[in-house]
């Protein structure tokens, strides 16, 4: 079994943070694009970014659809997660428990979620080692993080809590 280790971040600003704790979710806006169980594979989700954002440089489109591809079609129930707080020295660690919905009657800003099942909200970014640290802070809102074993370690971590 396959497992990979997700970072969603909370939108410009950590817009839904605080919505993600709350609500026991991680969702990413881009509603434009629609259920994303609707497209058969990745390249209908990028003809239909593309048709939405038609003066965006071909790299930024493939960006955008291979992170809503990955939010909609990759990502398993099982798998661990972990939200960096923007401005805030912690970072939350939680387990990917429902399949996705698309929820456009929901949060306007957040129709893509996931139910997820937290095991801690405020861990101190330090308690990370340098190399997770410098992983989880990329430019994306949704990433895979394989590299150097991140999703056994941080699965170690769960288990320490």
């Amino acid at each position: 079994m396959h497992v990979t280790l997700w970072v969603v971040k909370g939108g410009r600003g950590g817009i839904r943070e605080e919505r993600f704790r709350a609500r026991s979710v991680i969702g990413i806006g881009w509603g434009e694009v629609g259920d994303l169980s609707q497209y058969p594979d990745r390249d209908a989700l990028r003809a239909a970014y593309r048709g939405s954002h038609p003066e965006r440089p071909e790299g930024h489109v493939n960006t955008q659809a291979a992170q809503l591809w990955a939010f909609g079609h990759r990502m398993q129930i099982g798998d661990p997660v972990v939200v960096p707080f923007l401005g805030q020295p912690v970072i939350a660690i939680g387990e990917i428990t429902g399949p996705y919905r698309w929820a456009p009657d929901g949060d306007p800003d957040m129709p893509h979620v996931r139910e997820v099942t937290w095991h801690v909200t405020d861990l101190p970014r330090v308690a990370f080692d340098p190399d997770l640290r410098y992983s989880f802070g990329g430019s994306v809102t949704v990433c895979s993080v394989t590299r150097n074993h991140a999703e056994p370690r941080v699965r170690a971590m769960i288990d320490d809590l």
